[in-house]
Order: C-alpha cells, then sequence, then structure tokens
C-alpha cells in the first residue's frame, strides 16, 4: 500500500465527499429558514429513508464488487474484473428494478394508505427517489474498487447535491416560496440525473483486458454470499443515524425529526475526514488479505485510517464549543435544540473513529457473516434504545442512543476481529 499515492487519492475524495456534506447542510439551512419545522422534518425523513432502503436493497452487490474486483486486479486479472463490474452493475439494476415493481404494486394494493401516516401522502415519490439514491450508491462502489475515489464522490453525491441546492436558491432568490411539495420534485429529479450520469461515468471508465475462462466461471450469486451479511453490517455501520432517524419517525414529532436531521448533517461534515479514507481503503482490505504478509500491510491501512483522527477530533472538539453560537446563526429560535443533540452525536463519532476500520475489515478478508451476525446484534439495542429515549427525550434521546450503541459496537467488534484474525484495527 503507497500511503502517498492513498494520501492524495483520498485527498481527493475527501475534498468532494465534504462538498456533498457542506452542501447538504446549506440546504438544509435553506429549508429550514423558508419552511415550517415539521415539513423540514418530513424531508429529513424521505431523505434519510432513501439512503437506507437504497443501501438494503442492492444486498451488498456493490460491496461484494469492491472486494471481488480489488483481488482479481491484483492478481493482473484485468478481463475478470471488467466482467464483474458489467455482471454487478446490471445485478443492481435488476435489484432496484424488482424493488420499484413491488413497492409500486404494493402501494396500489392498499399499502399506500397503510404508510401514508409515515410518508405523508408522498409514497410514490419516496419509492422513486429511494431507487434512485441506491443506484448511485451502487455506483460510487464500483469506482470506488477502481481507486477512482473522486470520480466515485463526484457522480454519487456532489453532481446530486449540485443539482438540488441551485434551482432551490433560484427559486429563494426570485422571491418565490419553497414548499415541501417543491423541494421534494426537485431533489428526486436531481437523484435521477445524477444517478443516469453515475452509470455513464461508470462505463466510459470501465478497463480493458482480456478474458478468460474466470468470466464465464463468476457466477452473479457470489455477489450474496458475500453481499447480503456486508449489506446488514453496512447499513449498522455507516447508516446508524440515517436508520435511526427512520425508526425514530415511529415516535418522533416531524419538528424532532427535523433538530435531529439537522444534527445529523452537521456531524457529516465533521466526519468527512475519516468517510474518505473510510472509501479509499476499502479496496486496500483485500488485497493486503491475498498478499503473502496481511499483519503488515494492516498496519499500513492502520495509518492510512489515523490520517483522519486528528481533524475528526480537532473539529469535533471546536463544533462543540461553538455549537450554541453557530445554531443562533445559522437557524431561527425553533432550532435551539439542535445544540445538545449535536454535542451528544459528535462524541459518538469521536467513539467511532478511535475503534478503526472494524466492520470494513471484517467485510474484506472473508468474514462477512461474523460482521452480519455482530450487526444484528447491534441492531437490537439500536432501535430499543431509539424507541425508548427518543419517546421520553425526543431528539437528544435519540441522539444518546445512537452514541450508547457506537460504544457498544466498538468494543464488540474490537474483541471480535482480535479473536478471529488475531490482529488490532484501533
Amino acid at each position: 500500500m503507497n500511503l502517498r499515492k492513498f494520501a492524495m487519492g483520498s485527498g481527493a475524495l475527501f475534498v468532494a465527499r465534504a462538498s456533498v456534506a457542506v452542501i447538504l447542510l446549506a440546504l438544509n439551512v435553506l429549508l429550514a429558514r423558508h419552511m415550517p419545522i415539521a415539513q423540514v422534518g418530513i424531508y429529513l425523513f424521505l431523505f434519510n429513508l432513501g439512503a437506507v432502503v437504497g443501501t438494503l436493497v442492492n444486498l451488498g452487490v456493490g460491496t461484494a464488487a469492491i472486494r471481488f474486483i480489488a483481488e482479481a486486479r491484483e492478481r493482473g486479472q484485468h478481463g475478470l474484473a471488467r466482467a464483474i463490474t458489467i455482471k454487478a452493475l446490471l445485478t443492481s439494476l435488476s435489484l432496484f428494478a424488482g424493488a420499484v415493481g413491488l413497492a409500486i404494486l404494493a402501494a396500489a394494493l392498499g399499502g399506500a394508505e397503510l404508510v401514508g401516516g409515515r410518508l405523508h401522502g408522498h409514497v410514490y415519490l419516496a419509492i422513486a427517489w429511494s431507487a434512485a439514491i441506491g443506484i448511485r450508491l451502487a455506483i460510487f462502489d464500483l469506482l470506488v474498487a477502481y481507486e477512482r475515489e473522486f470520480e466515485a464522490a463526484v457522480s454519487s453525491g456532489l453532481l446530486a447535491a449540485v443539482l438540488t441546492l441551485a434551482p432551490l436558491l433560484v427559486f429563494a432568490g426570485l422571491g418565490m416560496p419553497i414548499t415541501l411539495e417543491l423541494a421534494l420534485q426537485v431533489s428526486l429529479a436531481a437523484a435521477v440525473l445524477s444517478a443516469m450520469q453515475s452509470v455513464w461515468r461508470l462505463f466510459a471508465r470501465l478497463p480493458r483486458g482480456e478474458d478468460d475462462e474466470l468470466v464465464a466461471a463468476f457466477s452473479p450469486m457470489q455477489f450474496f454470499t458475500v453481499g447480503i451479511p456486508a449489506a446488514f453490517s453496512r447499513l449498522l455501520s455507516g447508516r446508524r443515524k440515517e436508520l435511526l432517524l427512520v425508526v425514530l419517525g415511529l415516535v418522533l414529532s416531524a419538528a424532532d425529526l427535523a433538530i435531529l436531521g439537522m444534527a445529523n448533517q452537521a456531524v457529516a461534515v465533521i466526519a468527512m475526514p475519516i468517510v474518505a479514507i473510510n472509501n479509499a481503503i476499502l479496496p486496500h482490505i483485500p488485497r493486503a488479505n491475498v498478499s503473502t504478509s496481511f499483519s503488515e500491510n494492516l498496519r499500513r491501512i492502520r495509518s492510512a485510517w489515523a490520517l483522519g483522527i486528528a481533524p475528526i477530533v480537532f473539529i469535533g472538539v471546536a463544533t462543540v464549543l461553538l455549537a450554541e453560537p453557530l445554531v443562533r446563526f445559522a437557524f431561527n429560535p425553533q432550532y435551539e435544540a439542535v445544540t445538545p443533540v449535536l454535542t451528544i452525536l459528535v462524541v459518538g463519532r469521536i467513539a467511532s473513529v478511535l475503534a478503526g476500520p472494524t466492520s470494513q475489515v471484517l467485510m474484506m478478508t472473508g468474514r462477512q457473516w461474523l460482521a452480519s451476525a455482530l450487526s444484528l446484534i447491534e441492531v437490537v439495542p439500536l432501535v430499543a434504545l431509539g424507541l425508548v429515549l427518543g419517546r421520553l427525550y425526543g431528539a437528544a434521546g435519540g441522539a444518546a442512543a445512537f452514541t450508547l450503541t457506537v460504544l457498544f459496537s466498538s468494543v464488540v467488534l474490537t474483541v471480535a476481529i482480535r479473536r478471529s484474525a488475531g490482529v488490532y484495527v484501533y
């Protein structure tokens, strides 16, 4: 693992992902200033629902593809890597097409009335939005597999964020009202356009290589042996805040969802250094696993992870100290409760960073079923604490549930990796 090359690649990814996080935070501030707080909560609920459903419906195909593509490239089998990429894309598109069809059928048969109370009458829009977000996430994984981190971030998130914020800024500049319906329609159009651009970007960057007998032997079913357990693990390790917000939609008011969603997005900005490094190291873990010295290469991976720790701790502490004036500057008095919620979430984020790339190591080294089992254990306190504390203390209770779950899971994953692989990752 070339740390200099890695630092440049993860740095480019950081710039792109940080830009996405900042733009989305600016979008949230814009909505908070032009829409009632309850409508902002509905928007954020649907946005997080799309991220959760998009991650889950893909069944981890993208994560599995990263492993298989990285291993094929390490062995010089570029034709196989190309074939795996195409099969992964087609498998993902098939999954999303099937999920959309089933969801539309269920809604038409009366499911829309059953979930309409929580989707607030936007059932069909939520279906389309989730599919578009999911396709973007799948393309992101495939581009990361070829270590094209910056292109992955631009295609999967930056373009969609810009296409969402820019039209709404124009509407606001012209003095036109920004309604929930308008915000949802603009967001859906941006998600669809960015998903189409992501597919084009992937095909434009596919590597050349001679096919061999391994191409025909590789079955898409292999994606699911790694992907299904990885999907649950990734959902809980990388989408915990989004999943928690969706679960809390059962007990929190729309206003509390807006408070929690705003704090979540602020923490996303803080966490960008480690998110960029996390995405960049994924293809290096399976390559290290098939090399002659996994332990030695893992030390380099830990060093790469450490690049993101110092800025997160510094920014996190600064955010906690300056949270109150920052919240007052950005939002109206209805959002004062963001300050304690943000503080609690920052503590959880710092704890997860110090734990190291725990679930990533399990998923990328053939221990995906262990990662999945640990993730299922993790979901119990996340949901249980979220529902109990959320009902008692609102958005602050939901944030506390996230932080407590992170502390618990970090200890469990560290012990599991030490016992199964004989290495430390923190």
